[in-house]
């Protein structure tokens, strides 16, 4: 299959830069990767939970008054206005969109990550089946808002709220990213914020409870404005809890703990350690207040989840005896083949068959 054989071919181009061969070839090694990923992504066909949604979408766009009388973000309908009036293809729109919004988090992995290879293994199984094969608005707006990230560590406020402003222009969710710019620079010890973790653990199921029971929860959720939103509670698939016990937990709090005991280890700027660690303790905070409903936890958390795309492959980098490297490499690269095999297993995920406009 398609996706186990790019996650294999990534681990070969991983395993090769662990051995720090000459840079030449290296590049060589990200050009293949790079363009791979764009053909299986950027040329599949019919693939995505959302594609026929969006292909209906992209039809009923014919003017550019449309773009202001869907409900869709403003943004992503003129990206797909403008495709369509050059182009007249929703494959050529797909194409053009995968193309920008996989370069720009290529480029900032590649800009960030102590090992890219590794970083874009992390990549497949979450932003890029999740989101950019089918959520493609919030992958879209997933871009914005890792181009942010050099904003923050340079302090270029008024960038940082225009790259953010364009990522809710993508996907209103992206709202969320925004205290990240004053949250990024708080300093707490390692110690401290373990303890908060765990104490938000214990509280959020409290509070799921008194969410769920709540009647003014219940009431803001039959306005108009939040008719959409209130869907991923009507609906049975994605009104389903998440049990502070669970798989998606357990592997938060492994790549946190993980992280905060190598921290001191991370040879990379400290400004950047502090924004990766402040950012996954916000991905788990987000999630677990938000686990009465698993939508709402997955897709607001996971601005600041995917953080762990740039943790995993530094703490990896890290080890300086080569066992514990190596140990950490293949735990790392099975808890990822493991997540990829269960978002292939869901039922009508959209993700296969998989079928591309070259064959």
């Amino acid at each position: 299959m398609i996706y186990y054989f790019l996650m294999v071919l990534l681990s070969v181009f991983s395993f090769i830069h662990q051995l720090k061969p000459e840079k030449a070839n290296i590049d060589i090694l990200k050009y293949i990767a790079f363009f791979l990923i764009l053909i299986v992504g950027g040329l599949r066909f019919e693939v995505g939970a959302d594609w026929f949604a969006y292909e209906k979408l992209f039809n009923a766009v014919s003017s550019f008054s449309d773009i202001f009388s869907v409900r869709e973000e403003k943004l992503f309908i003129f990206f797909q206005y403008l495709n369509k009036i050059i182009f007249d293809s929703y494959c050529v729109f797909v194409f053009f969109l995968f193309l920008f919004t996989f370069y720009c988090k290529f480029y900032i992995f590649d800009k960030y990550s102590t090992d890219v290879y590794f970083s874009l293994i992390i990549y497949i199984y979450t932003l890029f089946l999740i989101y950019d094969l089918n959520g493609i608005r919030q992958g879209m707006a997933m871009s914005f808002v890792l181009i942010s990230i050099p904003a923050i560590l340079n302090r270029r406020k008024y960038l940082f709220i225009v790259l953010i402003s364009a990522a809710c222009l993508c996907h209103t969710s992206a709202i969320i990213f925004f205290p990240f710019f004053w949250l990024s620079t708080i300093r707490l010890s390692n110690r401290n914020i373990l303890l908060v973790t765990f104490v938000c653990l214990i509280v959020s199921t409290i509070i799921k409870k008194i969410i769920l029971n709540s009647s003014l929860f219940q009431y803001l959720l039959l306005m108009e404005n939040f008719s959409h939103y209130s869907s991923y509670l009507d609906n049975d698939e994605f009104s389903k809890e998440i049990s502070i016990i669970s798989i998606p937990v357990f592997q938060r709090l492994l790549v946190f703990i993980i992280f905060i005991v190598n921290y001191e280890k991370l040879l990379i700027d400290e400004k950047l350690k502090r924004l990766l660690l402040n950012g996954y303790f916000l991905a788990i905070v987000i999630f677990v207040f938000l686990s009465f409903n698993s939508e709402y936890a997955a897709r607001l958390s996971f601005y600041y989840k995917a953080l762990e795309i740039f943790i995993i492959p530094m703490v990896i980098y890290s080890q300086r005896n080569l066992s514990h490297k190596l140990v950490l490499w293949m735990l790392f690269l099975t808890l990822s083949l493991f997540g990829l095999n269960r978002l292939l297993i869901v039922p009508d995920g959209g993700l296969i068959p998989y079928n591309n406009v070259l064959f």
